[in-house]
């Protein structure tokens, strides 16, 4: 007994407890928007008299037999045999450094250099400086 019949039961054993009828299980009705629409009848004569029956005819056959053109385009002869298909995943990316880093690493380079003759220069004076006051 699956849960639906369950529910069935228990709420005809509660309506039969209770003294009440049971009730019609029914559909619920359709929901319709337009069924309460109406349209006066010279807005009909109207739109009667805009199309023509004739083109109106022609138009509803056409949708019937739902006529769909041909292409008249060949389809391409194939040459060469179709590539075989991937997995669909491609090699990763290798990691490197960011571009201008190498740039960045060579003016660094430079200016760790000037620092270095700096400090000797600095170191020249400083030994030149006490020889010259040494007396030396």
């Amino acid at each position: 007994m699956n849960h639906e019949q369950r529910i069935a039961e228990l709420e005809k054993e509660i309506a039969r407890l209770k003294g009440e009828k049971p009730r019609p299980s029914e559909p619920w009705p359709r929901y319709d928007p337009t069924a309460q629409m109406t349209m006066p009848p010279s807005a009909v004569a109207a739109m009667v008299a805009a199309v023509p029956d004739r083109l109106m005819r022609d138009i509803v056959g056409d949708a019937r037999r739902s006529v769909q053109p041909r292409s008249m385009i060949a389809e391409p002869q194939r040459t060469e045999e179709p590539k075989p298909k991937g997995s669909g995943f491609i090699d990763p990316v290798p990691i490197k450094p960011p571009p201008g880093i190498k740039l960045l690493d060579e003016m660094m380079d430079v200016q760790d250099e000037l620092d270095r003759r700096s400090a000797v220069a600095s170191r020249v004076d400083e030994a030149i400086r006490s020889k010259l006051k040494g007396g030396g």
